[in-house]
């Protein structure tokens, strides 16, 4: 069978519910004791990476075509950078390629505070070697705090949020630290000059506690807006839009055209006196 039969075979299955279920069951059962180091996963064209046999069958290969459609650029955004962080990090699917594309020195901060996901987050950096990214256990807001509530699935999920969108009753709620990316720069002396923040309607908070950090050291962000999510906070896409001028950013699209309203989507900001590869 060729690549093009395998394909369109993969995106049947991935289609039909009831057939995906049973191939996955049937996947799990028999071919575990074959991937203990991970199977190769094609993630959204950018190349072969390992990841847990469970995530085999999730269309990985079309990761950045729709909503995170800044994936590439964000692997071509953080080559050579020293500092990166990455705000919602799940299992590491924008964490693992910006670790291979970073300076032989740098770091990747990967914020995640849900437990399964972090579990899988550890497992895919000892699968793909990697020793240049440092997994922070913290919830990222407005003001930092000791115990924030949260509301996590038991299960790898990037849903989990401090206000679930729908199906409250897949998340338990836990209490978490929770910091501002401010306090987390002043106290790790460090300057991010590529971030990513992907975190089910908490852009508003997260841009906030980040202000100063921002302003100062101009980095490169890739948002991800929520806008039915932000409601749950009591923010917009148009609060978080303001939010962005008042830092002196643009935001454009991931065509690199410059936008005047937030919508569902992935974003590129920068200076307005720079280009989306600044910094």
């Amino acid at each position: 069978m060729g690549p093009l039969a395998n394909s369109k075979l993969a995106d049947f299955i991935r289609r039909n519910f009831l057939l995906k279920s049973l191939v996955r069951g049937v996947y799990q059962i028999f071919i575990f004791p074959f991937t203990r180091k991970g199977v190769d996963v094609n993630i959204g064209g950018a190349g072969k990476y390992r990841l847990d046999y469970i995530f085999a069958l999730r269309g990985y290969d079309g990761f950045g075509d729709k909503h995170n459609a800044g994936f590439r650029k964000w692997i071509d955004c953080c080559r050579d950078k020293k500092i990166v962080f990455d705000v919602g990090a799940h299992i590491g699917l924008y964490t693992i390629p910006a670790a291979k594309a970073i300076r032989q020195d740098g770091r990747v901060y990967a914020f995640e505070p849900g437990a399964a996901n972090r579990k899988y987050l550890m497992r895919h950096f000892k699968y793909n070697n990697v020793s240049n990214a440092i997994i922070a256990p913290y919830l990222v807001g407005e003001e930092s705090k000791k115990e924030q509530l949260f509301y996590e699935n038991k299960k790898t999920d990037p849903m989990n949020s401090l206000h679930p969108k729908k199906n409250v009753w897949l998340y338990k709620r836990v209490y978490r630290e929770q910091v501002t990316l401010d306090d987390f720069v002043r106290w790790n002396n460090i300057e991010p000059q590529v971030i990513k923040i992907d975190v089910e309607g908490a852009e508003y908070c997260v841009l906030k506690g980040a202000y100063e950090a921002i302003k100062r050291y101009s980095p490169v962000i890739f948002l991800s807006v929520h806008p039915k999510q932000l409601g749950l906070f009591g923010s917009s896409a148009a609060e978080v839009l303001e939010l962005i001028n008042s830092l002196q950013y643009t935001a454009h699209n991931c065509n690199g055209e410059k936008v005047s309203e937030l919508d569902f989507g992935e974003y590129i900001l920068s200076k307005k006196t720079g280009s989306i590869d600044n910094g």
